[in-house]
């Protein structure tokens, strides 16, 4: 039911025009490892983020809820609490989001009041919360950002599958960067297939420099800008 298009038409496509929905968590669109091209779109064929209300109605409906003009009603015929959506504090556009879900699930009966929180990390790592906006640093190197968010050891989103474990140890130890696209892809499609997350944008990065700086490029990653600063040079 949650429309991402919407989000990102109202969020940051209010600011850059291009700005699309991404597919996945942790490769962005036309990052390659080692020459290959790593992403690969996990969502959109699922529906996922699609915004169709009558689906979502008769999954529901599917898993014995009833979706009554009082809310929703759980299958042992309770009515479903309210939920809470939370994001870190002083962040308007994250703000904008969370009351656009709010609005995309109140057909279903769902009642989603936004909060705040002065510290986001914390809230995730504690699991002090219902649904939760954040953003992802993503690496240069793809597989410490999924270790860091989905492996059962060391995830902060408290998350646990076997089978995804062994598919990051694998991508983590190997040496041959076919297996790691093949293994992050399988990832993020089990991810998508259990709506574990879901993924909305890719916040756009700008960068400027004075006349005859030459090299610097806008870089999406943690590592910001200077991950080539050995490149930079200045035209005399």
């Amino acid at each position: 039911a949650i429309d991402r298009e919407g989000i990102v038409r109202r969020t940051v496509g209010a600011v850059f025009p291009d700005a699309e929905p991404v597919g996945s968590r942790f490769i962005m669109p036309g990052q390659e490892i080692e020459g290959i091209d790593g992403y690969s779109d996990s969502v959109t064929d699922l529906g996922l983020g699609s915004g169709d209300v009558d689906a979502a109605r008769q999954i529901l409906e599917d898993a014995g809820y009833e979706v009554d003009p009082s809310g929703l009603i759980d299958p042992d015929g309770e009515p479903v609490r309210d939920l809470t959506i939370t994001a870190g504090s002083g962040n308007p556009m994250r703000t904008e989001a969370m009351v656009l879900i709010q609005a995309d699930l109140e057909p279903l009966g769902i009642t989603v009041i936004p909060t705040h929180t002065d510290d986001l990390g914390g809230t995730v790592t504690g699991g002090e919360f219902d649904l939760i906006h954040f953003g992802t640093n993503l690496d240069i190197i793809p597989t410490r950002t999924a270790q860091s968010q989905f492996s059962s050891a060391t995830g902060f989103t408290n998350y646990q599958d076997e089978e995804i474990d062994q598919w990051l140890d694998e991508a983590q130890t190997t040496l041959d960067p076919q297996v790691v696209v093949e293994n992050l892809q399988a990832v993020d499609a089990r991810l998508s297939e259990e709506a574990v997350t879901l993924p909305l944008f890719q916040m756009p990065t700008v960068a400027a420099t004075a006349d005859g700086v030459q090299n610097v490029g806008v870089n999406g990653t943690r590592s910001g800008i200077t991950y080539n600063a050995n490149e930079w040079a200045v035209l005399d």
